[in-house]
């Protein structure tokens, strides 16, 4: 008996631990996202939803999807729907990555983008998620930039090229670049 039940909570925790882990599907299109959005978005597109009672898959692919019509400026971004699943599931969870991604695409649809992206600031500050740090910085840059806060948009930049650095990322590190030559320009 004693045997049983232990092979039985055994079998029970394996698939516990399988329900946690993200679909090949999932997976494959986050490893290729930064570099190759459009591959991103097409197996996002070709998979089949995952059923909303799953709420990790289904928040995950959520965000995913966002992100990679994000990436290739898709004109469906203006349908909020995706990123609020994303966020009602993934603000309650322990994931400050996850966190972070969340109000920065939130923060991009919504009037209210400084307080979304200055919270995704403390987000990210808890990863190693350089590509979505410069992502944040360089977007609050441009509000603060856009609205004649010069000083903190230059430090916004600043932080934004640092982590553009961090992540070895030509294009990002490019850009970085730019929005210090524009808001040096207006200074």
């Amino acid at each position: 008996i004693i045997i049983i039940s232990i092979l039985l909570s055994a079998c029970t925790k394996k698939e516990n631990a399988s329900q946690q882990a993200l679909l090949l599907e999932l997976v494959q299109a986050e490893a290729v996202m930064y570099e190759h959005p459009d591959s991103a978005l097409g197996v996002l597109q070709g998979m089949k939803v995952p059923a909303s009672s799953d709420k990790l898959q289904n928040a995950t692919w959520a965000l995913l999807t966002v992100q990679a019509k994000y990436k290739n400026y898709k004109e469906e971004l203006a349908d909020s729907t995706l990123i609020n699943i994303a966020y009602d599931y993934f603000m309650k969870q322990d994931n400050p990555q996850r966190k972070a991604m969340v109000l920065y695409y939130k923060g991009d649809k919504k009037n209210e983008a400084q307080e979304s992206y200055l919270k995704a600031i403390e987000e990210v500050e808890k990863t190693k998620d350089y590509q979505l740090a410069h992502l944040i910085y360089s977007s609050i840059g441009n509000i603060y930039l856009y609205n004649s806060l010069n000083e903190y948009a230059l430090q916004m930049f600043k932080q934004s090229l640092h982590y553009a650095k961090l992540s070895e990322n030509k294009n990002y590190i490019c850009s970085a670049y730019y929005d210090l030559g524009k808001v040096y320009s207006v200074l």
